[in-house]
C-alpha cells in the first residue's frame, strides 16, 4: 500500500527522543472510537486539541494488570507528547493524529498510529507509526521479538520485489515501523527514503505473508470502455437517495442531456445559478449531477465541478489505507484511498456484500464509495 511523503521535520518523530512539550488542555475523553477490533470497555479514546491541531489517542482501562497498564499508558502520552511537539512549530498546517487498534489478545496490543498535516493549499502529508505492547509485562515490543533483522531484510526485500516490483538495495535497512494485524501477522512499513528512492510513497510488506514460493502479484484493476466516454465499470448507474442544493459556480456551463462530454448541448447555466440535485454519476474524465433547473420539470447533466453542493451531510474518514471504489461491493475496482479524518461528503447510502456503503464528494470533487464502517 502507498503512502504520500511527510515533509521531512515529521519523518523524524519516528526517531524522535525527545521534544520539549507542554501539557495539552484536554478536551474531552470518550469511549473508544476505535475502528478495528475494539473491545468495550478496554480503554478510552481521549481527544485533545488546540488551534491547529487535534489528536486523539487510546488510553489503556483494563486487559492487564494496574503497573502494565500504567506503563503502556505512559508510553503512548509520551510518544504523542513527542509528535505534538513537532505539530505546534507547524503553524502553517492544520494536524491530526488517531489512531487504529490492528490487534488485541490476550498477550499483545498493537496500534497503528497516524498522523496527518494539511498544508493551507489543501497539500495532505501522512505519516505513520506503530506501537505494539506485552500486556504481561506492560513493555513495548519491538520487531526483533518476531524476526532477527537478517530475516526482516530478506522477507521485505522479496515483498517489494514481488509486490511492488522494486529492486530493493541489498543493505536494506530495518523498517520505519510495524504493527501486529488483526490477523496476527507483521507488517513492516518502509518510506521511500529508507529504500533509496525518491518520490513520496510508502511500503508495506506483511513480512509474516511473505514466502519464497508462489509469490502473491495484486491483481491489476479494469477498467470498461462504455458509449463514447471511459467510465470506471460499476459507475454505470445513478445514485443518490436525496435531493441537494447546488449551485452553478461556471459562467456558461453547458448543460447536457447525457453524463458525457459528447453528448448534445440543451443550453448553458449561468454563474450562480440555483439547481436540485437529484442524481449523481462517477466518470474516469468527470463526475456528473443530474439537476433540475427552477421552474423546469425536465433533468439535464452538468460536470460536478462546475456545481457547489450545499448541504449533503458531513463526514470524515476514519481509519488508514481506506479504499476508494468505483462501486458498491467488494468486488467494485479500488481507485485508491483515502486519508485519514479526511472530510467528504455522503451523497447516498446501500447495501452490498453484507456491509454498507456510502458514496462520497471529496475536496477535490472526486467521487467514490467506501464503506460505512470507516466513514462516521
Amino acid at each position: 500500500m502507498k503512502f504520500k511523503k511527510l515533509g521531512s521535520l515529521l519523518l523524524a518523530v519516528i526517531t524522535l527522543t525527545s521534544v520539549n512539550v507542554l501539557q495539552l488542555p484536554e478536551v474531552k475523553a470518550a469511549e473508544a472510537t476505535v475502528y478495528k477490533n475494539s473491545l468495550n470497555g478496554v480503554c478510552n479514546t481521549v481527544i485533545k486539541n488546540s488551534s491547529n491541531y487535534e489528536v486523539s489517542y487510546p488510553f489503556l482501562k483494563s486487559g492487564a494488570s494496574a503497573n502494565n497498564i500504567k506503563k503502556i499508558n505512559n508510553r503512548i502520552e509520551k510518544v504523542v507528547e513527542e509528535i505534538v511537539g513537532v505539530f505546534k512549530n507547524r503553524k502553517n498546517y492544520n494536524s491530526t493524529l488517531d489512531f487504529e487498534l490492528m490487534r488485541l489478545d490476550q498477550n499483545i496490543l498493537s496500534f497503528l498510529f497516524t498522523y496527518t498535516d494539511e498544508a493551507k493549499n489543501g497539500t495532505v502529508f501522512n505519516n505513520t507509526k506503530g506501537l505494539t505492547f506485552s500486556l504481561k509485562n506492560g513493555e513495548e515490543v519491538s520487531l526483533s521479538h518476531y524476526f532477527n533483522k537478517s530475516e526482516v531484510r530478506k522477507r521485505a526485500k522479496n515483498g517489494l520485489s514481488y509486490i511492488y516490483g522494486l529492486e530493493s538495495s541489498k543493505d536494506l535497512s530495518t523498517p520505519d515501523t510495524y504493527y501486529v494485524a488483526d490477523d496476527n501477522n507483521i507488517v513492516a512499513i518502509y518510506n521511500a527514503s529508507t529504500l533509496g528512492k525518491a518520490g513520496n510513497k510508502y511500503y508495506d510488506i506483511d513480512l509474516s505473508a511473505v514466502d519464497f514460493v508462489a509469490p502473491y502479484k495484486p491483481k491489476a484493476s479494469k477498467e470498461t470502455i462504455t458509449s463514447n466516454e471511459k467510465i470506471y465499470s460499476g459507475s454505470n448507474a445513478e445514485y443518490i437517495n436525496s435531493e441537494f442544493s447546488g449551485v452553478v459556480i461556471g459562467e456558461g456551463v453547458c448543460i447536457r442531456a447525457e453524463a458525457n462530454t459528447n453528448s448534445e448541448v440543451k443550453g448553458y447555466f449561468r454563474q450562480g445559478e440555483k439547481v436540485v440535485i437529484k442524481a449523481a454519476k462517477i466518470g474516469s474524465e468527470h463526475n456528473w449531477y443530474k439537476v433540475k433547473r427552477s421552474g423546469e420539470s425536465e433533468s439535464y447533466w452538468i460536470a460536478a465541478e462546475y456545481c457547489k453542493l450545499s448541504n449533503a451531510p458531513e463526514a470524515r474518514i476514519r481509519g488508514t489505507w481506506v479504499r476508494s471504489r468505483d462501486g458498491v461491493g467488494l468486488n467494485s475496482n479500488i481507485t485508491g484511498y483515502f486519508n485519514n479524518y479526511e472530510k467528504v461528503h455522503i451523497l447516498t447510502t446501500k447495501k452490498a456484500d453484507s456491509h454498507t456503503w456510502d458514496l462520497v464528494l471529496r475536496a477535490n470533487g472526486e467521487m467514490a464509495w467506501v464503506s460505512s464502517e470507516y466513514c462516521k
